[in-house]
């Protein structure tokens, strides 16, 4: 749908005249009849103030983003994000894209690159993805996981066996024998802030 055709929609999903939807935005109802029948294209702080009036989003009013996942989208720390973010980090790129067909409608997928070639990932994919990513991580979560105290038990006997901190060198020494954990590299006081509970990231 055109821009003027979702803000129509929504409108009238709200129960909103066009007088009124003008009057929530701070504009003339004629400026709202003109949107909706196409006659002009809201510039898009126009389009933001329209959303917010209508409980929408800007970028869902042009069509950029689909309405399957409009709400996980506009959600910080949405698991969509969060799932979107981290196939970012593993790609370098992700980018959700449309493709449109006049009298039939639009369909969406995703946009990954790997070794400067780009690939199609579809809805379906991405939704396989998300359900695969959540059983592995309760999975292992559930067979990790254990009594909050027996883990601060764990935690203070590791503290008891490596005493006051005299030498720095043998006390990550130390700690490294008993948790497994290598502390050297750029990662060491990442690694240790993890374990102590403390930022020791200075």
């Amino acid at each position: 749908m055109s821009i003027g055709e979702n803000i129509k929609k929504k409108r009238i999903q709200k129960g909103l005249t066009q007088k009124q939807l003008g009057e929530l935005c701070g504009m003339a109802d004629s400026a709202i009849r003109r949107y909706e029948n196409g006659r002009a294209n809201p510039k898009y702080e126009t389009l933001e103030k329209i959303a917010a009036a209508l409980g929408t989003h800007a970028l869902i009013l042009n069509d950029s983003i689909s309405e399957k996942h409009a709400n996980d989208i506009l959600t910080e720390s949405s698991p969509f994000s969060a799932l979107a973010s981290l196939i970012r980090n593993i790609y370098g790129h992700f980018d959700e894209k449309q493709v449109y067909v006049e009298g039939t409608g639009k369909a969406y997928y995703y946009l990954i690159q790997k070794n400067g070639k780009k690939f199609a990932l579809s809805e379906k994919a991405f939704d396989n993805i998300y359900n695969s990513v959540n059983q592995i991580i309760m999975s292992i979560v559930d067979s990790s996981a254990v009594e909050e105290e027996i883990e601060q038990k764990r935690l203070e006997n590791i503290l008891k066996e490596i005493g006051p901190i005299t030498n720095l060198e043998e006390s990550l020494k130390r700690l490294e024998e008993l948790t497994g954990v290598d502390f050297s590299g750029p990662d060491g006081m990442k690694k240790l802030s993890a374990i102590s509970g403390i930022d020791l990231n200075f």
